[in-house]
């Protein structure tokens, strides 16, 4: 089994808004690392864009796993951090589909991590979500 997670900052437009984009652009690399300080060597992480991450997360043989991995990634990135002096607190939201449950090919994965995104964020942010297919 392998698991696809979109991961979306949530308050970053006021970050930007705030403190400018050389400010947001420092908070996607403390945002980078924390992630990478979760996930394992062999696990891919990549930033499509804007404040997007997406981890696939593989050789699973149950999905509690990238469960597990979700509530570390969405505790590291609402810990505070130092922005030009000031302390600021974001967040993240995140979307979660399963190879081979929610698709065979990445564009699906993607497709159903990113529905499952927008159901996080719909239900309030701060929070993971993967979508239940009948």
């Amino acid at each position: 089994m392998i698991a696809v997670m979109g991961i979306d900052l949530d308050g970053f437009k006021e970050v930007n808004d705030t403190y400018g984009h050389l400010a947001g652009d420092e908070v996607l690399v403390k945002a980078a690392g924390r992630i990478r300080d979760s996930i394992r060597e062999s696990d891919l992480l990549a930033r499509p864009g804007g404040d997007e991450f997406i981890i696939v997360f593989d050789r699973l043989e149950r999905r509690d796993p990238a469960y597990c991995l979700a509530e570390t990634i969405l505790q590291k990135l609402s810990e505070e951090m130092e922005l030009q002096g000031h302390p600021v607190v974001l967040g993240a939201s995140i979307g979660i589909a399963f190879y081979p449950d929610h698709g065979t090919n990445p564009q699906d994965l993607l497709r159903y991590a990113d529905l499952a995104l927008y159901e996080a964020k719909r239900d309030g942010k701060g929070c993971f979500r993967s979508l239940v297919i009948p």
